[in-house]
C-alpha cells in the first residue's frame, strides 16, 4: 500500500495471515490496504488466519492519520491485528471489523486487536474497532506501556477492552 489512494493492495483469501511480520523485518509501514475484505471494503473475503500478525517485531506503522492511509481489516478467521512479543508498534486510524466507513459489520472471528506475550510500548490510536467475534482489544501481555487512546470500540461480541483474562494483569498507560 501507500500514502496515495491508488497504492493500496487487496490482501484477502489466503490460508494463513494476510500479512506476517517477524523480528527480522523491523519498521514496516502498512498503509491503505484492504485486508480480508473486497477492493471496495464492503464485503468480507477473509484470510484463514489473522489479518496482520506481528511476531517479535517492532517499530511498525499500521495505518495512519487520514482516510487514504487507513487499512480496512475484517472478515479474517483469526484476529484483526495480533501482536506477539512485539514492541513499539503503532496501529492508527484503521477500520477493524467494519467497512471503510465504520458502519457495516465485517467481523474478524477473533478479537479486533490482540496483544500478548511481553509486548510493550505499543499504541492503538484513533481506530474504529467494532463487530468482532472476540473482544475489541484483548491484552494478555506482561509488557508495560501499551497505550489505547481515542478509539471507537463498540458492538464486539466480547468485552470492548479485555485487560487480562487468564490472570495476567497488564499495564495500560492512561492519558
Amino acid at each position: 500500500g501507500g500514502a496515495l489512494e491508488v497504492a493500496g493492495n487487496v490482501i484477502s483469501g489466503n490460508r494463513g495471515s494476510g500479512i506476517f511480520l517477524g523480528a527480522s523485518a523491523p519498521g514496516a509501514q502498512i498503509f491503505g490496504n484492504r485486508i480480508g475484505v473486497s477492493a471496495t471494503g464492503q464485503a468480507a473475503l477473509g484470510n484463514g488466519g489473522d489479518g496482520i500478525t506481528i511476531n517479535g517485531g517492532g517499530n511498525h506503522q499500521i495505518g495512519g492519520g487520514d482516510s487514504v492511509m487507513r487499512n480496512v481489516i475484517g472478515g479474517n478467521a483469526g484476529d484483526g491485528v495480533k501482536l506477539l512479543d512485539a514492541v513499539e508498534n503503532r496501529i492508527v486510524g484503521n477500520a477493524i471489523g467494519t467497512d471503510a466507513e465504520g458502519t457495516r459489520a465485517l467481523p474478524n472471528e477473533g478479537s479486533g486487536v490482540f496483544i500478548a506475550g511481553p509486548s510493550a510500548r505499543n499504541a492503538v490510536l484513533q481506530n474504529v474497532i467494532a463487530y468482532n467475534r472476540g473482544a475489541g482489544v484483548r491484552i494478555l501481555s506482561s509488557g508495560t506501556g501499551n497505550r489505547l487512546s481515542q478509539n471507537a470500540i463498540f458492538q464486539n461480541e466480547d468485552l470492548g477492552i479485555d485487560r487480562g483474562g487468564q490472570g495476567v494483569i497488564p499495564q495500560i498507560t492512561a492519558i
